[in-house]
Formats: C-alpha cells, structure tokens, sequence
C-alpha cells in the first residue's frame, strides 16, 4: 500500500512541476501577452466559458473573472464552442479579449472578441462604478 501511495504522490508532484514550467508571467523579445476577461453579468452567471488558445491550451472563465496568458508572437486561434477568432500577437504587447455568453431562448452561448485596450479599460471602469 504505501509503494502505490509513494507512486501516486511522485506522479502528481512531476505533473505539478511539469505544469508550473509552462506557465510563465513574463514577456520576451519573442513573446507578448493575452489578457481574457469576463464581464459580470445576471444571465448565465452560474456557467464558466471554456477557451481553448490554439487547440492546444484551454481554461475556464468564471462570471467577472480575469485570466492572462503569454504566447509567442504571431497568429493564434482562440475559440469557444461557438465562436472562433484569430488574433496577431506582437512582441512586448498585451491583446485584450472579451469572452461573455449570448443569452437565447435556452441556453448562453460563449463567445470570444477581441477589443481595443481603451476599450477594456473604459469597460473594466464603467464595472467598478457599478458595483
């Protein structure tokens, strides 16, 4: 019992440290970062929107939830279940993405845009004032 238990423990640990040499929260000369954000909203505000960043990285939003990430410079995909955009990300900047959920008759449908980051900005300050 306690060879599996020692087992078990080494194969989460390596996971772990696998995981956390991906993540990186600083930029290069070759990279630059995406911020995703979720605006706080009544409708659908139990749901968290899934994104998945070049079929290869995905993560969930939660209701008035912020995320950022740091890719390489160029073309990257970014889509949800029902939308899918392309964005140009260039060395040394921050991409603003704004993931909310279409309400229709039964369900939300997540969906991805890219904004200006003045727009961001105006947006993540006309959020404060309102809460």
């Amino acid at each position: 019992m306690r060879g599996r238990i020692g087992w078990v423990a080494s194969l989460m640990i390596s996971v772990l440290l696998s995981c956390l040499a991906h993540v990186s929260h600083s930029q290069t000369d070759e990279t630059g970062n995406v911020r995703f954000y979720r605006p706080k909203d009544l409708f659908c505000s139990a749901l968290k929107a899934k994104i998945v960043v070049d079929d290869t990285t995905t993560f969930h939003l939660a209701n008035g939830e912020t995320s950022e990430l740091v890719l390489s410079t160029g073309k990257h995909r970014i889509r949800t279940r029902r939308s899918s955009i392309e964005i140009d990300v260039n060395a040394g900047t921050t991409n603003q993405v704004r993931t909310f959920f279409e309400f229709n008759f039964l369900f939300g449908r997540a969906m991805v845009v890219e904004v200006s980051h003045a727009s961001a900005l105006a947006e993540a300050d006309r959020l404060r004032r309102t809460e």
